[in-house]
């Protein structure tokens, strides 16, 4: 016996109570030959986004150091990319000015939207 589930009613939810939100993406990031990290130039992109707190059960599942800091859910239909190295992961920005760092992530294909875990940037208005 099978069961298919129908996604299509998230999706509506997702796309009903997105919100403008700025995904931020390091292109041209690398490693040189003694090993020092490079950060390529940032491109900005517009996307509409859920942000939402946690729930219970998805703190606990967070790293046991990490447990404190501040995590937000982020669904969205736009394509948000996670990986190994923190610096290359993508950053969503929301319509208030907060960032968060993208360091979990998961696409469902059968309705087109990422489920997304982001971990705050607290620079406090600093810039490198």
């Amino acid at each position: 016996m099978t069961f298919s589930v129908n996604l299509a009613p998230a999706l509506l939810a997702v796309a009903a109570m997105a919100r403008p939100a700025i995904r931020r993406r390091v292109a041209g990031a690398w490693d040189d030959r003694f090993g020092a990290y490079h950060e390529g130039i940032p491109g900005d992109m517009p996307i509409r986004a859920v942000i939402q707190p946690l729930k219970g059960e998805e703190i606990v599942q967070l790293p046991h150091g990490e447990i404190a800091d501040d995590h937000r859910r982020i669904w969205t239909a736009a394509e948000l990319r996670v990986s190994a190295n923190e610096e290359t992961s993508d950053i969503v920005i929301d319509e208030a000015g907060v960032a968060y760092r993208i360091t979990l992530q998961g696409f469902r294909v059968e309705a087109g939207f990422t489920r997304c875990i982001g971990k705050r940037i607290y620079d406090r208005g600093r810039s490198v």
